[in-house]
């Protein structure tokens, strides 16, 4: 079957982070074409007839006033066209804020000239197309399409063992695939050799881009060092998600934020496979991990206080929990040929 992948982000275009990181788009494609399917991934354009000579569409979204949205305007022409063509269009959404794209399109709904602001929006492609009459119309269409009658399919990234409702009820979709891609997770060489339990450093690791300092502070007190990574200071490059990786195989703990909007949906985040690969303690909000079980519930402090022997039961106990609780390939495979041909 011939399928195009595209979206609204440059990421969801197959240009890959600057954090080379693997987006989970990335994983689907590279499933899809493992499956046998003719797979292309790239940005679309207005009135793209390319586009429409494919089976089925896999169309990344992200809020429609995103600064990240670089391909929005082409996306809407494009969703637009394939449905008037019966093509079979599939959303997919990668962002744990995607709760955002039904608000942004109320907003545009409200003023439409929120979405035509030449000072921020100029650059994108298909903004002359936008502010064309023809333009004016589709977007009219599309909004009227996506504010008042079910969406297409949307996909969302999921682990099996969150409550699935959590994520489907933010989005008006007539139908949801939750897809775990964890077997699809790019491997990275750590250290060689490895280290031993003794050499790994008591620290805490965050690897985030965004201000968490609330949410550590809601930690309550730390006696091991914190290593802020990922947030460059003035001048430092960004650090690559391979650095990271081997920055967690040195250290006995990994934190990961709270997200808010999803917790306990089970939203994939690769850092919770990154962390039982190389056997860190996770620790995360009890809210997002209770359904994996008793070893994800210890608190800084508890963890703090175990001993190097304890740390690795700890980590291992962890780690057997996730792994229980993720898809084998197989699963995977079985899930995205049967939604391609569902």
């Amino acid at each position: 079957m011939r399928i195009l992948v595209t979206g609204c982000t440059q990421q969801q275009c197959g240009s890959g982070t600057k954090q080379g990181y693997q987006p989970v788009l990335d994983m689907h494609v590279q499933a899809l074409r493992d499956l046998g399917h003719e797979v292309t991934q790239r940005p679309v354009v207005i009135d793209d007839a390319e586009a429409l000579t494919h089976d089925v569409l896999i169309v990344g979204q992200v809020p429609c006033l995103s600064i990240a949205g670089h391909h929005v305007y082409p996306v809407i022409n494009l969703i637009e066209r394939a449905e008037a063509a019966g093509k079979r269009v599939i959303l997919n959404v990668d962002d744990w804020q995607f709760p955002r794209l039904l608000d942004n399109l109320m907003t545009v709904a409200r003023l439409p000239s929120r979405l035509a602001r030449e000072t921020v929006f100029k650059g994108r492609p298909g903004y002359e197309w936008l502010v064309s009459p023809e333009g004016q119309r589709a977007l009219d269409h599309h909004l009227e399409r996506m504010l008042t009658r079910p969406w297409p399919p949307v996909i969302y990234p999921a682990f099996a063992w969150g409550n699935h409702k959590l994520l489907s009820g933010h989005l008006p979709a007539d139908r949801s695939y939750f897809l775990d891609p964890t077997s699809y997770t790019r491997s990275y060489h750590t250290n060689e050799p490895p280290l031993t339990d003794g050499e790994r450093h008591r620290r805490w690791v965050l690897g985030v881009l965004s201000d968490q300092s609330a949410w550590l502070k809601s930690l309550g007190p730390m006696t091991w060092n914190l290593h802020l990574a990922g947030r460059p200071k003035e001048g430092a490059a960004v650090m690559q998600e391979a650095d990271l990786v081997r920055l967690y195989a040195d250290s006995w703990g990994v934190l990961s934020p709270l997200y808010k909007k999803v917790a306990g949906s089970g939203w994939w985040r690769n850092r919770f496979v990154y962390a039982a690969i190389t056997r860190s303690v996770l620790l995360a909000d009890p809210d997002e991990v209770r359904n994996l079980g008793a070893p994800y519930l210890a608190d800084v402090q508890d963890v703090e206080a175990l001993t190097t022997s304890e740390l690795r039961e700890l980590a291992e106990a962890q780690a057997a929990c996730l792994r229980a609780k993720v898809w084998p390939r197989d699963r995977y495979l079985m899930e995205l040929e049967g939604m391609i041909k569902e």
